[in-house]
């Protein structure tokens, strides 16, 4: 067999060379071969580590996506008016007409926690005496929510007021009671609730009673104090205000405006000095009217006889009252009709935090 060199020059090679040149060849052939699988080998064994290594990534990321998915589903509140307590503050506010009294009716109290499950209920006219006995207040006690009380120390079981605020919930910087002067605070007309951006004001505004025998004390004491605390506490951050305000404000906020002209709640003296009224720059915002602008026979206090309730021979006196500047934040405002067990219903806002 005749080869070249590599330097171009004729080489006689014999067959037993030839021969064990092709042996040469074979076993060339074959470590390259085992060379060849062993790097595919490696390579299969580096990306198998890798998949693995990024799964045990993945799988975590996974983990922690589902987690907060799950908390977003558990931060989703309620079986009615559903919201998200990471977006926003579900408020309700309810006179109750003696929480002693509601709290046993037929689970009435309760069902409205569940269904409506509100970051902050306010209450009024509670009726409960401030010598109450830690074992009395235990069955006032409702699971997941931290509750305050502010009673009438100038007459036993009369006015008062309480909040329920939700455990776990936005941060609550303070608890107030009262407005700060004496002879409206003995009371217990008023507790505030002060979060990071807004302050939520319960009250039960005194009735001018009957024969309006305390007109001027609600007009002119009252009403004055009231909107000089409110415009205090919003130099500050806004204000939510809410609670039984004694007052229909307009025709379409009571069955017989006619009728009522000199009734206690709608007299011109007390539609002019409500602080509603009063506050003009920048105004309040009546919430339930900027969504339901000239909705007839919308009350919220209905009274006891007569069935007036089933008539609609009612009066809307409770309301959520807002700082003009929480205008862009407000989500919705309603009323719960189908609660009964008081002479007044709730109300519920929601509002973006």
């Amino acid at each position: 067999m005749i080869e070249l060199d590599e330097e171009n020059t004729v080489c006689i090679i014999s067959d037993d060379d030839n021969n064990n040149k092709k042996r040469n060849l074979q076993n060339n052939e074959n470590t390259l071969q085992k060379k060849k699988k062993k790097k595919i080998q490696s390579t299969l064994n580096f990306i198998t580590k890798k998949s693995t290594n990024t799964l045990q990534t993945i799988n975590p990321i996974n983990n922690s996506l589902n987690s907060i998915n799950k908390n977003i589903e558990l931060n989703k509140l309620g079986n009615k008016h559903v919201y998200n307590l990471n977006e926003n503050y579900k408020i309700l506010s309810w006179n109750v007409n003696g929480l002693s009294s509601i709290i046993k009716k037929e689970n009435i109290f309760k069902n409205l926690i569940e269904n409506e499950k509100p970051f902050i209920l306010c209450l009024q006219e509670t009726k409960l005496s401030e010598n109450l006995r830690i074992v009395d207040l235990e069955k006032f006690q409702i699971k997941n929510y931290n509750v305050y009380f502010n009673h009438s120390i100038s007459k036993k079981g009369y006015s008062g007021t309480a909040v329920y605020i939700l455990k776990n919930g936005p941060n609550v910087k303070k608890i107030t009671y009262g407005i700060g002067i004496e002879k409206h605070d003995s009371e217990g007309r008023c507790i505030t609730v002060e979060l990071d951006d807004v302050f939520i004001v319960n009250t039960y505004c005194p009735n001018s009673g009957q024969n309006l025998k305390r007109i001027n004390y609600r007009t002119k004491e009252w009403d004055v104090d009231l909107l000089n605390y409110l415009e205090k506490l919003e130099k500050k951050k806004p204000v939510i205000w809410t609670g039984d305000l004694n007052v229909a404000l307009t025709e379409i906020d009571v069955y017989d405006p006619v009728g009522r002209e000199n009734s206690a709640g709608f007299t011109k003296e007390e539609r002019e000095s409500t602080p509603i009224v009063k506050k003009s720059n920048p105004p309040f915002i009546d919430t339930f009217r900027y969504f339901h602008k000239d909705e007839k026979s919308k009350f919220t206090y209905y009274g006891y006889k007569g069935n007036k309730r089933e008539k609609k021979m009612g009066w809307r006196i409770d309301y959520f009252i807002v700082s003009e500047v929480l205008r862009e934040r407000l989500v919705d405002s309603y009323i719960l009709d189908e609660y009964y067990g008081s002479d007044h219903v709730p109300i519920g806002l929601i509002l973006k935090r």
